[in-house]
């Protein structure tokens, strides 16, 4: 079968640099230093590679053999495959040659450029090696350094950990077959490159093991490698093949590279390697099977390469768009182009903002959906407010409720509910609704300012400058609307701790209460009648040892079972008849003795009828326990109300809450912004700024160098597409069978992702008790310490703790802010000075000390470009009178600015008084100051025993 369109296809696809957007089907040699790689390379191409002991490879390099009809000429040519974006031809590194020698020097002088600038004289460029001749195989193989274990004399430590990274990189990349190369006088179990790629390919499928060296295995030894190469040692699914390259003594004589003569000569004279089967010797046996596998794998992963680099594609003119053409040059153009794109932006907002979800943007992004996430906080914060709805159905509440009403008894009449005691219950546990109010607040200020910022990235990511101006639009607009929205909430409490109803709603639901109560009464008495007159005679005459019908009601300790009955029982025997018709000069007199008679004769008519009487009075007594005028009837009465009310209250303010959150930070976003955007192009006297116009539109290197390396890069693909549909037109694209499904958007609350699961609560250590855990649920969330003490375990409104001495905030020194801004929980700008090591220190006080499991930073950059990049997060430990290093960060772009928030996991094994957050580099300004201007921590409070 002709297998060399397939490699050609593939080869085509590495020399248009598609392996830095894809991996692609490839035989990779890999093995210890001096395993005999390169005899290896050198047997199969007739090449003779460089060899020797040591790091003879430096860099990675790419054979490609292609027969051609015999008698045809030997053809060779190198180059340069460079690893970054930008595939480079180097002229002086690429070129032909006419002979295999030549060829030898050529990989010498080529390594020995790409290592020059090189302290570890290593290179991740990768030699590109083209041999043509009638005596190669149609095959291509990639070569890389042997893994280092020690470096010698002169070579740089850092060559252990660039080789093997470039190792670890190939090894993952699950459409490469690792040609594992192992010597055969060396135990297999030794061998490092069998168990890295155990590690990445358990099943198998994608490892061959290659057997070097056969000629120095010990006399006697035999054995152990005939089990390896039969795999039943150390087995692999594709097995092993031994072959046999030119000694030292067999290349300084001139042995021809290649020459397989020698090889099956040597195999079919041994004594021991003669009984195995040929199929498993011989580098022509493992030029089959290499050909084979990688001929089955490329058509294989076909489909799958068709539909990645279209889906690739797609992505890289989505990101090519989103940059742009550059900006105009005339000023007139210019202006236009700024009012076109913030117009653009606000129209957008606008439409997250109001839940139109038309524009393809905001349909196929949920992030982008702002009026979906702010239903989503308003739902989580009725759910919230629901479930701290006391359970009154509970028999210790109603049994509490009872000595607090006892407790507080004032000078009201009999039947009369104390109404004081109603409002301080209301009004105690309204102020418990507090923290989820500012909670929401908080989650829809980020949910807010999060959607705007993520919008402006992604329809202004050309300008950078746009980006910060919006951002800082935003961040004003919030800041003042989220100050002013701070006395109409306490408004709303004020209002809410005076309970007060001006329509029947409240009597609805205290009717509704107690139907449902007569509801579960009488189907109670009902249960407990039986199914007919006689079961209700033998129940009635058990009655008296009988407990009272489940309902609401049940005599107060010390009340009289036996006068509860008989009034219950008047109060049935009246409800049977309809009044009676009297004289209205003897009305008293009548009503006497007629209730007397009826009395009677209904007496005499429910001894008839058991049923009748047995629910009556069961009924009765339900009723006199819960509307009656004894204690605990009064207690069931204050606890419908309280039901009653409860329901309205919570209904109301949530309502009341969302409303004012929804007209106060979402309403008038997106026009507040636009106004002030199309502002900043114009002049206080409304003509154009062009000063300010240039710096919207600014852009820097970085663009322009994305935007070229997309151009790149979309040719790139391009051509692969083309290149793929030549090969096979009518070939259909399709994912891989095991690659994720596209995740359904859904509309949810904004969520942080949380760095890590959270710990388990420790036990206190030695000489400490545990005053309280705080468990992080999301940024910006009510359940961290700094917001326990500012509200004195969330039973106040929120102050600043710094300002009440209940913790004291140091610094190194602050250029903008004040140390107790770092604990006001508001956004505004802060940052130390310019200094090395530049520090802020919490002090929890010298009773107190705290193991934190996470802590959540805010940047105190009121401008973009002010990112925090590295910094330490560290406990101080007194008994070593050292900082300990609880989480660290270097030199990556982890908190944004302006107001980026995060929450980052710390690894404490014991409690501090003292934490701090120390700059540990240079910020996205390139100065060495620490902006935060807000912080919190979770984890675990305790109190020392002995201070």
């Amino acid at each position: 079968r002709e297998v060399r369109p397939l490699l050609d296809l593939i080869d085509d696809l590495r020399s248009m640099g598609i392996e830095q957007d894809l991996p692609l089907p490839q035989i990779a040699v890999m093995g210890d230093q001096s395993s005999g790689k390169s005899s290896v390379l050198e047997a199969l191409s007739g090449v003779p590679f460089p060899r020797g002991t040591g790091l003879v490879t430096r860099c990675p390099c790419q054979l490609t053999m292609k027969r051609t009809e015999n008698g045809s000429p030997w053809r060779g040519r190198i180059g340069v495959l460079r690893a970054t974006d930008e595939l480079q031809d180097d002229e002086s590194l690429s070129g032909t040659v006419s002979s295999a020698a030549e060829l030898t020097s050529a990989i010498e002088r080529v390594t020995a450029a790409l290592t020059a600038n090189k302290s570890s004289a290593f290179s991740s460029d990768c030699i590109v090696v083209s041999v043509s001749a009638p005596n190669v195989p149609d095959l291509t193989l990639i070569d890389l350094p042997g893994i280092v274990r020690t470096v010698t004399a002169g070579q740089d430590a850092r060559v252990i950990t660039e080789v093997n990274e470039m190792i670890s990189r190939y090894l993952a990349q699950e459409r490469t077959i690792v040609l594992a190369i192992v010597p055969a006088n060396q135990d297999v179990a030794t061998v490092d490159i069998l168990e890295r790629a155990l590690y990445v390919d358990p099943s198998g499928e994608r490892t061959i093991g290659v057997l070097t060296k056969p000629d120095l295995v010990g006399e006697g030894a035999e054995d152990e490698v005939l089990r390896v190469l039969r795999n039943e040692r150390k087995p692999l699914k594709l097995g092993y093949v031994m072959v046999k390259n030119r000694s030292a003594k067999e290349h300084k004589a001139g042995l021809g590279a290649g020459d397989a003569s020698a090889e099956r000569r040597y195999f079919r004279e041994h004594a021991v390697w003669k009984t195995v089967d040929s199929s498993l010797l011989g580098v022509e046996q493992l030029t089959g099977r290499l050909t084979k596998l990688l001929t089955k794998r490329i058509e294989k992963v076909l489909p799958e390469l068709k539909w990645e680099l279209q889906e690739q594609f797609s992505d890289t003119e989505h990101k090519a768009e989103k940059l742009g053409a550059p900006p105009p040059e005339t000023p007139r153009e210019r202006v236009k182009l700024v009012l076109r794109i913030f117009a653009d932006y606000c129209s957008v907002l606008r439409q997250a903002q109001r839940g139109d979800y038309r524009d393809p943007l905001l349909s196929q992004n949920a992030e982008f959906r702002l009026r979906g996430q702010a239903d989503a906080i308003f739902r989580t914060l009725e759910d919230a407010i629901r479930e701290q709805k006391p359970d009154f159905d509970a028999p210790d509440f109603t049994m509490k409720l009872h000595q607090e009403l006892k407790a507080l008894r004032g000078r009201e009449l009999p039947g009369l509910l104390n109404s004081y005691f109603f409002y301080g219950f209301m009004a105690r546990h309204v102020e418990m609704w507090r923290p989820m109010i500012e909670g929401a607040k908080t989650t829809l200020y980020d949910s807010a300012f999060s959607c705007a910022s993520a919008l402006a990235n992604e329809t202004l990511a050309a300008y950078p400058g746009a980006i910060s101006a919006v951002q800082d639009a935003v961040a004003t607009y919030l800041d003042r609307s989220s100050d002013a929205i701070v006395s109409k909430i306490e408004d709303v409490f004020k209002h809410e701790s005076d309970p007060f109803i001006s329509k029947n709603e409240l009597a609805d639901a205290i009717l509704a209460v107690r139907f449902d109560r007569f509801e579960k009464a009488l189907e109670a008495v009902m249960l407990s009648c039986g199914t007919g007159p006689a079961a209700a005679a033998a129940a009635a005459k058990e009655e008296p040892q009988q407990k009272e019908p489940p309902g609401e009601g049940a005599a107060a300790p010390g009340e009289d079972n036996a006068s509860q009955a008989k009034l219950a029982q008047t109060h049935a025997d009246v409800a049977t008849a309809p009044p009676p018709k009297v004289d209205p000069s003897r009305q008293d007199e009548a009503v006497v003795s007629e209730s007397d008679d009826k009395r009677r004769k209904q007496k005499e008519e429910l001894k008839e009828h058991p049923l009748k009487a047995m629910v009556l009075t069961s009924l009765g007594k339900w009723y006199m326990a819960n509307h009656g005028v004894t204690s605990m009837s009064m207690v069931e009465d204050m606890r419908t109300v309280l039901i009653a009310y409860w329901g309205v209250a919570a209904k109301r303010i949530t309502e009341n809450s969302c409303m004012l959150l929804e007209t106060h930070l979402l309403a008038a976003l997106a026009e507040d912004i636009e106004k002030r955007l199309l502002s900043l192009a114009q002049t206080p006297q409304g003509e154009a700024d062009q000063s300010a116009v240039d710096g919207l539109l600014a852009q820097d290197d970085d663009i322009k160098k994305q935007r070229e390396s997309l151009k790149r890069k979309k040719e790139r693909l391009a051509n692969a597409l083309n290149s793929l549909a030549r090969f096979a037109p009518n070939l259909v694209a399709r994912p891989r069978h095991d690659a994720p499904a596209p995740a359904v958007q859904t509309t949810t609350a904004p969520a942080v992702e949380k760095p890590r699961a959270q710990q388990e609560p420790v036990a206190a250590p030695a000489g400490m008790s545990l005053i309280e855990s705080f468990a992080f649920t999301s940024n910006g969330d009510n359940g961290g310490f700094v917001y326990w003490l500012g509200t004195s375990g969330k039973r106040e409104r929120f102050a600043n703790p710094h300002d009440k001495g209940r913790l004291r905030v140091t610094s190194s020194g602050l250029e903008c802010g004040s140390e107790s801004l770092l604990v006001a929980r508001k956004r505004a700008p802060c940052w130390t000075t310019d200094v090395p090591d530049a520090w802020i220190c919490l002090d929890l006080g010298r009773n107190r000390a705290f193991l934190p499991t996470h802590y959540t930073l805010c940047n105190g950059g009121n401008e973009r470009g002010f990112d925090l990049l590295a910094w330490a997060f560290e406990g101080y430990d007194a008994t070593r009178d050292s900082w300990i290093a609880l989480d660290e960060h270097q030199q990556k772009k982890e908190l944004p600015s302006p107001w980026g928030v995060a929450t980052y996991v710390a690894r404490a094994s014991h409690p501090f008084r003292y934490l701090r957050l120390r700059h540990a580099g240079l910020n996205a300004r390139g100065t060495r100051q620490l902006p935060v201007c807000a912080w919190e921590f979770y984890g675990h409070l305790y109190a020392l025993q002995q201070p």
